[in-house]
């Protein structure tokens, strides 16, 4: 149980450590995420997120990258699985012109399950990532943990650790198979009853059956609940 408690810390340890590295591009990813239930069963997930450059090419300058918008809604069953359905638009041209913006549909499987203070979560994803000129699909698998540093569970003004793990494979028509590798830690502080914020770290190995790129993200995210 122990090295199930460090192992976000660990994850976000490793990030920093990625820093030295030769080659790395490290973005900033601040977002805001809005819960809210719109049955027993059925609930709804709006967000919006930006990420900006911090380092490229081994200079340091900040430029604004990306904007994303989704909403997913899922419905729940058995108090640990669900399915979702998700669509996201990314803005990307009005800050990087001729980059293309996108569409972005998902469909998704989850299951949780509790032991003690620990909580394991599987995630099953299914992404079309359409563009003006082609359509990429993308098979995406997270395995996740999280738990509070006191007690059985994070109440208000305490703290908790998520760890996340998650490799993707995109397929299209125009392209090689890609396969990347992620991984994350957060340190979440439960705010109130229905705010809570998170920051941490994700390291990305990219193309890893090609030329692999490194990228590590620093995520700061507001989530609210209604």
């Amino acid at each position: 149980m122990s090295c199930i408690r460090w192992l976000p810390l660990l994850f976000l340890l490793w990030g920093i450590y990625g820093l030295g590295q030769e080659g790395l591009t490290v973005f900033a990813e601040p977002s805001v995420a809005l819960n809210y239930r719109v049955g027993p069963h059925l609930k709804q997930n709006a967000s919006i997120r930006s990420r900006h450059f911090l380092v490229r090419d081994g200079e340091s300058f900040t430029q604004t990258r990306q904007a994303d918008l989704s909403v997913y809604t899922s419905y729940t069953w058995l108090g640990n699985s669900g399915v979702a359905l998700g669509v996201m638009y990314r803005f990307r041209d009005p800050f990087q012109p001729g980059s293309g913006n996108e569409l972005r549909v998902t469909e998704q499987l989850d299951f949780r399950r509790s032991f003690g203070p620990v909580r394991l979560g599987q995630r099953a994803r299914w992404e079309q990532r359409i563009f003006q000129a082609n359509t990429v699909h993308r098979l995406r698998y997270r395995l996740s943990a999280d738990l509070p540093l006191q007690g059985e569970k994070a109440d208000v003004r305490e703290f908790y650790l998520i760890g996340q793990g998650e490799p993707l494979l995109s397929l299209g028509r125009s392209r090689a198979p890609q396969w990347d590798l992620r991984l994350t830690g957060l340190l979440g502080y439960q705010i109130s009853g229905n705010t809570r914020l998170q920051i941490g770290g994700e390291y990305r190995w990219e193309a890893l059956n090609t030329q692999t790129r490194k990228v590590l993200l620093w995520l700061t995210s507001l989530v609210l609940t209604l």
